[in-house]
């Protein structure tokens, strides 16, 4: 729709790589609990993981980047300097929002930067996903919402079956992990499908290497 906007994240593929498998470990509803990083690697550099190829997306993601309503950012810009990528999402929404999180001594800039910082997230959102591993909604609740039923009847064969939650939502924010995480045959293999899948694109020159 021209009438949304729409902030478009883009990240390494290597780093996506080893955030996903992180991800996929720490909620148990993807059955995911015994499965290795080699495991998650073949289906990621072959495009067969929940949501598509990452390269699609990405492609598709970075031919719209100039379009008046998507703001494109890549993940480790806004980890270099988290006030800038504020202030371009505020003014990218609107004039009023950029104003306002510079008015009175940058007093509002200062609490979104503490409130969406690693140290805040992760004392907060960590527990509250870890929370929700451990219930199951009363059965009245789950009769007037198909959600919250589904969801319970996929909780009760996450517990059968003895899925854990590894690991934390939010962990370390880094990048540049996934050059530690794959192995040299791996990251290889990458190079290739980035070779084979960006061709017509310069939108690997985002990042460095």
């Amino acid at each position: 729709s021209t009438e949304a906007k729409y902030i478009y994240v883009a990240r390494h593929p290597a780093d996506c790589g080893v955030s996903y498998y992180h991800h996929l470990q720490f909620f148990p509803t993807y059955f995911f609990s015994e499965g290795t990083f080699d495991d998650l690697f073949e289906f990621f550099v072959k495009g067969e993981v929940e949501n598509g190829d990452y390269f699609d997306h990405l492609l598709d993601g970075y031919s719209r980047r100039n379009e008046p309503n998507v703001l494109f950012l890549t993940y480790e810009s806004m980890m270099a300097d988290p006030r800038e990528a504020c202030l371009k999402i505020a003014c990218f929404l609107g004039e009023e929002y950029y104003k306002n999180l510079l008015a009175n001594d940058e007093v509002i800039l200062q609490k979104v930067l503490e409130y969406s910082s690693l140290k805040f997230m992760k004392s907060t959102v960590n527990e509250f996903w870890k929370e929700q591993f451990i219930s199951i909604a009363p059965e009245e609740d789950q009769k007037s919402n198909p959600i919250l039923r589904n969801l319970s009847k996929l909780m009760k064969e996450v517990m059968e079956k003895g899925e854990i939650s590894e690991g934390k939502f939010i962990r370390k924010g880094t990048v540049g992990e996934g050059k530690v995480m794959l192995s040299e045959e791996q990251r290889q293999r990458l190079r290739n499908r980035i070779l084979e899948k960006t061709a017509h694109s310069d939108v690997m020159s985002l990042w460095k290497d």
